[in-house]
């Protein structure tokens, strides 16, 4: 019996950006580069990594916000090429996004609820049905005694809660979260995170979950991507990047996730140096200048991102830890 097919195929996604290098000059920044991966229905699908290593701009794909130079994506039934509009409008219709800012999320001239309705008005509702169904989803997410308040009046945790609802009045199927719980304090962030859990099983959703929390990632995520400069380094189950890392670049930020024990605290940096840049991308491996195991094939030859068993791992010398 064959297996479902994924809800989002990505096939080789790349996306660059001119960016200015001199008064005459500029040069190609590539921001993802070669990237694949599948999300399954159901599933909460986290990518991590240091800040400019492309997840963002890997979310703002998947959205339709931000169109590949090259690649493609199947979203559902439908097929993305890049470079072209054919069923963007159809894939707008099933993910929503969640930003980091809750505050620039929001009109500010709008109470929560008016921002919520809009949505649903953009969508071709009646204002009337709108402001119901903005009033619902307030309720859902556990804000129906703010309804009214408008933006400033509200808490970054309460603002943030106000994004989901007005994400999920477009009746999406994929929710794409880029650092959605990054700006508020930890026990907010834990009340965000256990409303998106119940959210995905009361509603059926899928999760695109973006963040540079391990224990965060760890904690919603079935399965974790780790990108490094624009590319995939590994893929596997949450557990296992969290306890069982095959790279060495997830090794180092597993190491580098903070403890509560004094007996584990972290005495030297996990990483040296700081990552290559992204307009002037080595050969090779792009993480061998920062690795502790890199030799001569790590100079020459990239490693591609191979599958051992449920996982993947782009390292010429992972199996051999």
């Amino acid at each position: 019996m064959n297996a479902p097919r994924p809800m989002i195929e990505a096939k080789n996604l790349r996306k660059g950006f001119w960016v200015r290098t001199g008064a005459f000059r500029r040069a190609l920044l590539r921001a993802v580069d070669d990237v694949s991966f599948d999300v399954r229905a159901g599933e909460v699908l986290g990518i991590v990594g240091e800040s400019g290593c492309g997840k963002s701009t890997v979310a703002r794909i998947l959205v339709g916000l931000v169109r590949p130079d090259e690649g493609s994506m199947r979203f559902g039934a439908h097929e993305i090429a890049a470079g072209k509009r054919r069923d963007l409008d159809a894939v707008r219709k099933q993910a929503q996004m969640v930003f980091q800012d809750s505050f620039a999320s929001l009109n500010p001239r709008l109470t929560l609820a008016e921002n919520v309705a809009f949505t649903a008005v953009a969508r071709g509702q009646s204002r009337g049905d709108a402001t119901r169904k903005a009033l619902r989803l307030l309720d859902t997410v556990g804000l129906n005694a703010e309804a009214e308040r408008y933006p400033h009046e509200a808490s970054g945790g309460q603002r943030q809660r106000a994004n989901i609802a007005r994400a999920l009045a477009g009746d999406p199927t994929v929710l794409v979260l880029d650092e959605a719980v990054s700006a508020l304090d930890k026990s907010v962030e834990a009340q965000v995170l256990n409303l998106l859990q119940d959210l995905k099983e009361k509603l059926g959703l899928t999760y695109v979950f973006i963040s540079h929390d391990l224990h965060v990632v760890r904690y919603i995520s079935d399965r974790v991507s780790v990108m490094y400069l624009g590319k995939i380094v590994e893929t596997a189950n949450a557990e296992d990047v969290m306890f069982a890392p095959l790279h060495p670049y997830t090794q180092a930020l597993v190491r580098a996730v903070p403890t509560g024990d004094p007996a584990r605290r972290i005495l030297h940096p996990p990483l040296d140096g700081e990552p290559p840049s992204p307009i002037a991308v080595p050969t090779g491996c792009r993480f061998r200048s920062r690795c502790p195991h890199a030799q001569s094939i790590c100079t020459t030859e990239e490693p591609a991102l191979l599958t051992h068993g449920s996982r993947q791992v782009a390292c010429h010398f992972a199996l051999e830890s």
